[in-house]
Parts: C-alpha cells; sequence; structure tokens
C-alpha cells in the first residue's frame, strides 16, 4: 500500500516528538499522533502505522 502523506522531520521536530512519546504524559490522542508522526516520518505505510499502533481504519487521529 502506498504512503498516503509524506512526513519529513526536522531533527527538533523530531527530538520533540520523542520526548512526548517518552515521557508518557498529556493526552493519549496526542501521544498516539506523535507515535504516528515518527512512523511516517521512518518510512513505513500507513498499513504498518496502523498494524504497529493497533488503530482501525476509522479511528481518529
Amino acid at each position: 500500500m502506498a504512503k498516503r502523506y509524506r512526513v519529513t522531520l526536522t531533527d527538533q521536530e523530531r527530538e520533540r516528538l520523542r520526548a512526548l512519546t517518552r515521557k508518557g504524559k498529556g493526552a493519549a490522542r496526542t501521544v498516539r499522533r506523535a507515535q504516528t508522526l515518527l512512523l511516517a516520518d521512518a518510512g513505513r505505510t500507513d498499513e504498518a502505522i496502523r498494524r504497529l499502533l493497533k488503530k482501525g481504519r476509522s479511528s481518529p487521529g
């Protein structure tokens, strides 16, 4: 499956998102979005991201 959107993060953006996911604090939705962006930046396909995060197609986010 092709990637729907291409994500390219700067080093600063990547580190900020990693910090969000490491802290484990904050809204679950925010942490999930950070994880999604990091996986997309790493070149994962949409389907792979869904599988890794156990996210259904109808989930908002």
